[in-house]
């Protein structure tokens, strides 16, 4: 019987395998381990994704268009399991029937062109096995705006077109300008990013944008919606409206 490698119960395993990779991040104690869990990036990925995959297709499509990237209108989007590179992996991988959309989420960390460059090789290698020509968005969700997230700071993007500019025209790093099978894609590359629509939100506003009302949430979604937020809130990057 063949696996579905979308499927939600695979994306748990996933999530599992990680920890199996870098226990490290278990911690010396299981008290340890539950406050690691509750701070770290990886475990809000997880909880990111499995929503995701509850929420009704308007709703997603909704709550990724705050970005300012994608159309609030459109086909159903599914998530992906995303596959690893030997550059990098998406934390969040969505498609329709003719849109690739990648997310970034941060908490505190910082960001910079190197990785919006991977994102942009990332789209550039999947396109390049696709039967119809998919359109490519990448989304940034940050604690904070994302300008205060860029590094260096003196040198953020004043939006998505001035990022997704700066990734067509800009040097690779010297880092991916190495690497093997960045070197095969990079002619495809520059023509990609002059196709890619780059957004941003922060938590705040994902948050607020999920506590409103959802009429077509079945039960599941919306207990998952609400745990979702108690998340956030715990974690001190949403706060409800008062």
């Amino acid at each position: 019987m063949t696996i579905d490698q979308d499927s939600w119960p695979e994306f748990v395993y996933r999530f599992v395998e990680h920890y199996k990779w870098e226990p490290q991040h278990l911690g010396p104690s299981t008290a340890d381990f539950y406050r690691k869990i509750r701070s770290q990036e990886v475990p809000l990925n997880f909880l990111f994704n499995i929503l995701l995959y509850a929420l009704p297709p308007r709703t997603s499509r909704s709550l990724l268009a705050i970005t300012g990237a994608i159309p609030a209108v459109g086909p159903l989007l599914r998530v992906i399991n995303s596959n690893d590179t030997s550059f990098t992996q998406a934390d969040v991988q969505l498609e329709s029937e003719h849109e690739r959309i990648f997310v970034e989420l941060k908490i505190r960390a910082r960001t910079g062109i190197e990785q919006a460059q991977k994102y942009a090789m990332l789209h550039t290698a999947l396109a390049a096995d696709d039967l119809t020509r998919m359109d490519p968005f990448l989304l940034y969700v940050t604690e904070r705006e994302f300008v205060r997230h860029w590094s260096p700071a003196t040198d953020a993007p004043a939006d998505g077109f001035a990022l997704a500019s700066r990734l067509e025209n800009g040097e690779l790093s010297e880092k991916l300008s190495k690497n093997r099978e960045v070197r095969k894609l990079e002619s495809r590359y520059r023509s990609l990013c002059g196709r890619l629509r780059i957004g941003f939100t922060t938590w705040q506003k994902l948050g607020d944008r999920l506590a409103r009302p959802v009429t077509d949430a079945s039960g599941i979604a919306q207990g998952l919606i609400d745990g979702f937020l108690s998340d956030l809130n715990h974690r001190k990057l949403w706060k409800p409206a008062a």
